[in-house]
């Protein structure tokens, strides 16, 4: 039983947690974030499973229709950088995208993250994430679950920021092509 209302704490301090990220993101629309009480925070594995959730959420808003985009697409808005995706790969229960800004001031993208997106669990995971402006490695940290979770928590705040700059990927199906005849000269 204390087993249990340790967990259901735990839970109740994420969902606090994810509400006062929402918040901050509601008042502020600034980059790089602050977050000093969520870097401290020590998660737990259903706590990373619910972030992956919200992560989930979050990418099918910024790409409604994602299991029928193809190749690579820019969402541009005006006084805002343009947001890259590329579809890397796509499968019935999975798609692999590529997110990305590109700056003409830097040699690399900064963030640049490769996702997995599992679409039969409704979870997104961090495959590939480079940036600088938040601190993920740490020496001291334990090697998976925290790393896992700065990524993740780096990845929801990223996409909240895109989701306020009204970044959208929509999906245009090609134009059907009528076929013609080509006369037969027999």
């Amino acid at each position: 039983m204390a087993r249990y209302n340790r967990q259901k704490n735990d839970e109740t301090h994420l969902l606090k947690n994810i509400g006062h990220l929402q918040t901050i993101d509601m008042q502020y629309h600034c980059y790089p974030w602050t977050l000093d009480n969520t870097l401290r925070f020590k998660p737990s594995v259903g706590q990373l499973m619910d972030l992956c959730e919200e992560n989930y959420r979050l990418i099918l808003d910024l790409i409604p229709d994602i299991q029928s985009m193809k190749g690579k697409n820019i969402s541009s808005q005006p006084s805002h950088q343009d947001l890259h995706l590329e579809i890397l790969e796509q499968s019935r229960y999975t798609t692999l995208i590529h997110l990305t800004y590109y700056f003409e001031n830097r040699e690399s993208p900064d963030p640049d993250a490769i996702l997995r997106v599992y679409h039969d669990s409704r979870q997104l995971e961090v495959i590939e994430l480079k940036q600088s402006s938040y601190p993920v490695l740490n020496s001291y940290a334990h090697p998976g679950l925290l790393i896992k979770w700065k990524k993740n928590l780096f990845i929801y705040k990223w996409l909240n920021y895109c989701k306020h700059q009204n970044h959208q990927f929509i999906f245009t199906p090609a134009p059907v092509q009528k076929e013609t005849k080509i006369p037969s000269f027999s």
